[in-house]
């Protein structure tokens, strides 16, 4: 059994063999094939790539700066923390870079006038005046945006029409032109690379600063309503604080020469809150002075650390290295159809071969079963 096994498991290799044998001398017979798919590719990609705008690409390196962090800042943030207030320490970077990629952040931005050749509109419109976006419309017939442009900034009122051509912008700002990176020690990464030189360096400076104004904005509004809650429960211990004390003094002036005991314990039960309420106040005040003061100084808030400056080096793609790419590409390719045109063209052989056997099979088992002839009468 043993070497039957391996009788079989040589049959197998060997025609796997053969197969991959005859596939290969059916591609090497097309060579030629193989040389013009790869050389029309190649040609096609290193024209398109010659005749391809240059790319501009704005960096922008930022990070999270928090000031009055030295010198006692630690202690502080310790105690802003207890208090459920932001700090840079739990700081999470990932959040702020889908802050700047949202619609709201870049839809913001958009709508900032700047002066980009001579013309001053918004970023939107150079966006699309610059980078031609009406074309693709006019190639796809697309009538409501031939001749398009954004006449107001009113974003919360706009026109479907305006909100499709907006996030028409979003998505291919998001997913074409910004790439962000956060490297060590929380520093960020901006590039805003596109076809136009002024409006990578003008538009990647606004980004940066309408994000820097959404952050400090947002992370104050959350401290200020902490704020303004302590602040809210230190007025309501002094208004209660003040009804105790008057209450206090006015028992005082009532029962001041009673010594009963039922007088005693009244004025025990009224100190007692007055002292009770006070020792809260105290450390409300306390509690809302270090707030204030936080808020007030050590706020964190986003810095710029390189921003793009003017000229920036266009750059393309290497036409060589796309070439030889392209190449390879259609080598592999014309490879696999020419494999898939040998496997179909061979299943169908095989077919035809395994019918014309069993027709033959057919017609000699009907040739046995014909009666033998009867012999010759002398």
């Amino acid at each position: 059994m043993r070497e039957k096994y391996i009788d079989e498991e040589v049959i197998t290799i060997g025609q796997i063999i053969r197969v991959f044998k005859s596939y290969f001398i059916f591609i090497l017979k097309k060579w030629w094939l193989l040389l013009l798919l790869a050389l029309s590719l190649a040609a096609y990609r290193v024209y398109s790539v010659y005749t391809a705008p240059s790319e501009y690409n704005a960096g922008l390196t930022f990070t999270l700066y928090e000031e009055g962090k030295g010198g006692g800042g630690g202690s502080l943030s310790g105690l802003v923390s207890q208090f459920g207030l932001s700090s840079i320490d739990d700081t999470d970077f990932d959040r702020i870079v889908e802050f700047m990629e949202t619609r709201q952040i870049i839809g913001s931005t958009m709508f900032q006038k700047v002066r980009i050749n001579g013309i001053e509109d918004y970023f939107a419109n150079h966006y699309l005046r610059e980078l031609k976006l009406y074309e693709n419309w006019e190639e796809k017939e697309a009538v409501r945006f031939i001749d398009f442009w954004f006449t107001r900034a009113d974003v919360e009122n706009f026109t479907p029409i305006e909100n499709i051509v907006l996030s028409v912008i979003w998505s291919q700002v998001k997913n074409r032109h910004l790439k962000t990176e956060i490297r060590g020690s929380g520093i960020i990464e901006m590039k805003f690379t596109s076809n136009s030189q002024p409006f990578s360096v003008e538009f990647s400076k606004a980004l940066f600063n309408e994000l820097a104004y959404f952050y400090k904005e947002k992370l104050n509004e959350k401290n200020r309503t902490n704020y303004n809650q302590m602040q809210y429960r230190k007025d309501s211990i002094a208004a209660a604080l003040r009804v105790s004390e008057a209450r206090y003094a006015k028992f005082q002036d009532t029962n001041k020469n009673l010594r009963s005991a039922r007088a005693l314990i009244e004025d025990i039960r009224l100190r007692r809150d007055v002292e009770v309420l006070n020792a809260i106040y105290i450390e409300l005040v306390k509690q809302v002075e270090i707030l204030n003061f936080t808020l007030t100084r050590e706020t964190p808030y986003l810095i710029s650390i390189d921003e793009p400056v003017y000229p920036l080096v266009g750059k393309k793609l290497d036409m060589v290295g796309e070439g030889i790419k392209y190449a390879i590409g259609g080598i592999l390719l014309c490879i696999l159809l020419l494999s898939a045109f040998k496997f179909v063209r061979d299943a169908i052989e095989s077919d035809r071969k395994r019918e014309e056997e069993l027709e033959q099979l057919k017609r000699r088992r009907e040739y046995e079963k014909q009666p033998e002839s009867a012999p010759i009468m002398a």
